[in-house]
This record gives structure tokens, sequence and C-alpha cells, in this order.
């Protein structure tokens, strides 16, 4: 058990991550425009599709995509 507590709690970071960009998408683009508004966000060549909806399902996509890691790794952590 003790050989698998790291994989774990990288496994819950990428569940945080995941239920974050799932649940709150729209959130983290406000985040992202408003960070990327300041400083160096000029030269930021994403800016304009950082706008659209097709980020936001960028983001769901890779909440879903966080979550199937952490499953996997529990998975094997389980096995292990």
């Amino acid at each position: 058990m003790k050989e698998n507590l790291i994989p774990v709690l990288t496994g819950v970071i990428f569940l945080i991550i995941g239920v974050a960009c799932l649940v709150w998408p729209e959130k983290i683009q406000e985040f992202a425009l408003k960070w990327s508004a300041q400083g160096l966000g000029k030269y930021n060549p994403f800016l304009d599709w950082m706008k659209t909806r097709s980020y936001l399902l960028m983001l769901r996509i890779i909440g879903v995509m966080a979550i199937a890691v952490f499953l996997l790794i529990l998975i094997l952590a389980i096995k292990d």
C-alpha cells in the first residue's frame, strides 16, 4: 500500500483537475482570459480561440480524460 501512495495522490490531482474542467469550464475560461489579459496576453496566439465555445468543449474533454486517468491509476493501484 505504501508504494501506491504517490500514484494515488497523483491520481487525486487528476481527479480534481478533471472535475473542475468538467463542472466549471466557464469559470476556468473566465480565469484564463483574465490572466491572459494581464501582462503578456497580447502575445498569446490562442487568445481569440480561448473566447469560443470550442474552448469550453476542449475543457470538458480534458475533464473526462483526467477523470479516466484517475480511474486507470486507481484500478492499477488496487490490482497491485
